[in-house]
């Protein structure tokens, strides 16, 4: 008997945020759409495991996709909006936008850390060790999508701004 079909709150979001996320960022509305799937999932059943482990690797393989699409399209932004090293330093608006580079650094860590230290655990034979690292997936998930939120806020405000290139001399 197949296991039975799974509906969560993570999928619901994931669907409505398709038409809330802006599409001129694709690889941030993918993240995101990801990042709430993943965290609304919960182990129940044995049989889940192997689907679970699926899941978690194809939603790692459009992380990785999501993050590459978000690091280009960041560095030509730069590149346009800051324009050189000391409106990055010396302005409200570089210095924004370092701290915005530093959450997406400390998320990437936790990203990595799921993908090549907890993922691989999905698929141990003990239970007890499949579902400690379900936990700790799960916890560092709302973790990402604490500090993804933070980034959207960062966002928001460094479009309110003007950029460093206008502001420097």
């Amino acid at each position: 008997m197949p296991p039975p079909r799974p509906t969560n709150w993570g999928i619901c979001i994931s669907r409505a945020m398709r038409y809330i996320l802006p599409p001129r960022r694709p690889g941030s509305a993918a993240w995101c759409r990801s990042r709430f799937c993943s965290a609304s999932r919960r182990y129940r059943l044995l049989e889940w495991a192997s689907l679970e482990l699926d899941v978690v690797r194809r939603f790692s393989i459009l992380g990785s996709v999501s993050v590459a699409t978000l690091i280009l399209s960041g560095f030509v932004n730069a590149w346009i909006l800051v324009g050189s090293f000391r409106g990055l330093v010396v302005t409200g608006y570089g210095q924004l936008l370092m701290l915005k580079l530093a959450a997406f650094a400390v998320m990437l860590g936790f990203a990595a850390f799921n993908r090549f230290a907890l993922t691989p655990r999905l698929a141990l034979a003990s239970d007890d060790a499949r579902q400690a690292a379900h936990r700790e997936l799960s916890r560092n998930t709302l973790i990402e999508i604490a500090l993804g939120l933070s980034i959207f806020a960062m966002v928001g405000v460094l479009g309110t701004q003007h950029p460093a290139a206008h502001l420097v001399n």
